[in-house]
């Protein structure tokens, strides 16, 4: 009897090995309680009185469910919670994230990612969309302006101005 031992706990542990890969496959073929998550916009500075001041999480839930929705930052902590327990029926939820933290303040530069908890179904999602709070204010610089002296009275000479300068990161000049 002791020389099946070690075979016995080889099938064993075989089989158990075998039963842990196939529930962790149809774990994968479970369909998500969430689809056609949208975050827009990718960039924001709610330092700023603009339209990219805050950002639009919205999903899709494919049953009801009472969730929690929380912005975490690049360590998983915890920066804000935009929902608490609230109840949702199947269909488009929306939320809206302004840059700020749970104290009411800006959160520091850098990537944030919502959290959703579906209470009744015990799971957590953490979304695919990154969402980058930028709170510095570009820096333009005018490289040269031509000609100085215009005078924009229709007659087609000296009517327009062209100015070029350059920005410290990716921006777009109004």
């Amino acid at each position: 009897m002791a020389r099946f031992a070690p075979a016995a706990l080889v099938a064993a542990l075989l089989a158990a090995t075998a039963l842990a890969f196939a529930y962790t496959e149809s774990l994968k073929l479970t369909p998500s309680p969430i689809l056609g998550t949208s975050v827009l916009p990718k960039v924001i500075s709610p330092v700023c009185d603009c339209p990219t001041d805050s950002a639009t999480i919205s999903f899709r839930l494919r049953e009801a469910d009472v969730l929690d929705i929380e912005m975490i930052d690049g360590g998983g902590h915890v920066v804000r919670r935009l929902v608490r327990r609230e109840k949702q029926s199947p269909g488009r939820v929306s939320f809206v994230w302004d840059g700020e933290s749970d104290a009411r303040v800006p959160v520091p530069e850098g990537a944030y990612r919502p959290r959703v908890k579906l209470r009744r179904q015990h799971r957590t999602i953490v979304l695919p969309n990154p969402i980058r709070v930028d709170t510095t204010a570009p820096v333009i610089t005018l490289v040269r302006v031509f000609p100085r002296v215009f005078s924009p009275d229709s007659d087609g000479r000296r009517d327009r101005v062209t100015a070029s300068y350059r920005i410290d990161e990716r921006a777009r000049a109004v």
